[in-house]
């Protein structure tokens, strides 16, 4: 089973991923952490957890993290996004969303 566990968030909702891993640090502790760029700054400086940092999502981040799913890379990914947003998630959170149930990868929400 892959140890990977990508964290991805809109801005609006970092704050809320960053005391998420704050709260349940010892079980993050537990895995490789991987997020794309700015996420990931957040968690490290916030929680002084080994982040490996992918491309921001403006730049691919996301698909880039689709990809590592589909290649069996990321056992669980967490994805916070503004639900006060009166437009869908992007397309590529969507395509995120879709592999990791294509992939039987559990994804919170």
């Amino acid at each position: 089973m892959p140890t990977q566990v990508a964290l991805i968030a809109d801005d609006s909702c970092k704050d809320s991923l960053v005391a998420l891993v704050q709260q349940f640090t010892a079980v993050f502790c537990r895995y490789s952490l991987i997020a794309t760029a700015h996420t990931g700054e957040w968690i490290q400086k916030a929680t002084g957890l080994s982040v490996t940092r992918l491309l921001p999502r403006a730049l691919g981040g996301d698909v880039e993290m689709a990809a590592r799913v589909c290649d069996g890379r990321i056992g669980a990914v967490i994805c916070l996004v503004d639900a006060t947003v009166a437009s869908p998630p992007s397309l590529a959170i969507q395509t995120l969303w879709r592999v990791c149930n294509l992939h039987d990868v559990p994804l919170a929400t």
